[in-house]
């Protein structure tokens, strides 16, 4: 369900040649680096695989919330930071505006 199912493949010239796959993305850099979809909805293809840390994983998933900032998209915890604000205060907020607007829709 959290690949296949959702339409996520690997790219055909690397499903039997792992020599072309490792070539591609390179020796791992560290202990603290895993594979990782850059486009989390798009494919195991050339482009959209990276070595990645834990944070930049976390930041990188279908659940993290992402918000507008100066026509930049900012996960919560970055936009937090940025503004100077405790996460839970921002994620409060935009709940509540997101709750508001809901309640407005016809």
């Amino acid at each position: 369900p959290q690949y296949g199912g959702r339409g996520i493949r690997m790219a055909a010239v690397w499903v039997d040649d792992a020599a072309a796959f490792l070539s591609h993305i390179g020796p791992r850099p560290s202990d603290d680096h895993s594979l990782d979809r850059i486009d989390v909805d798009g494919d195991c293809a050339p482009g959209n695989v990276r070595w990645a840390t834990r944070e930049q994983q976390a930041n990188n998933k279908t659940s993290t919330i992402k918000i507008a900032i100066d026509d930049k998209l900012w996960t919560l915890s970055e936009a937090a930071l940025l503004l100077g604000i405790k996460r839970e205060t921002l994620y409060m907020r935009e709940f509540r505006a997101s709750r508001r607007n809901l309640a407005r829709q016809p």
